[in-house]
Parts: structure tokens; C-alpha cells; sequence
């Protein structure tokens, strides 16, 4: 299990990717769902204290999903 992935940390990784990898013309409703929550090829990822409560929650709240579809 990776540490980061029921935290904000998911977050932080998950732009790190985005930030280094090719774009990919196929997902590109994807980039724009990232975009709604601030995570932009290029552009700094800085969500305020309240947005990075909701990624936070949003992150706990996928794990606890996956477990229980498992």
C-alpha cells in the first residue's frame, strides 16, 4: 500500500504525473475534471485550506470505496 494514497499526497503525486507525461488527446475530459480542482499541465498546484480539506476527504473517501469493491 502506498502511504500517500488515502491523503492530499495523492493529489500532489497525481500532478507530478500530469506535469511530466505527454498529453493525451483520448482523456481529455479528464484534464478538464483535474483542471476543476486546480491540477493544470504547466500551472502550480496551490489549493487553498479549504480545497485541500475537500482533496484530502476525496482521497480517504476513494480507498474506502476500492476496499470495499474488492
Amino acid at each position: 500500500m502506498l502511504a500517500w494514497k488515502d491523503s492530499f499526497e495523492y493529489w500532489q503525486q497525481l500532478k507530478k504525473v500530469i506535469d511530466e507525461e505527454t498529453v493525451i488527446k483520448r482523456v481529455s475530459p479528464m484534464y478538464g475534471m483535474l483542471a476543476s480542482v486546480g491540477i493544470v499541465k504547466g500551472q502550480p498546484f496551490a489549493p487553498d485550506a479549504r480545497m485541500r480539506e475537500i482533496l484530502n476527504e476525496a482521497a480517504r473517501t476513494a480507498v474506502e470505496e476500492m476496499r470495499t469493491l474488492n
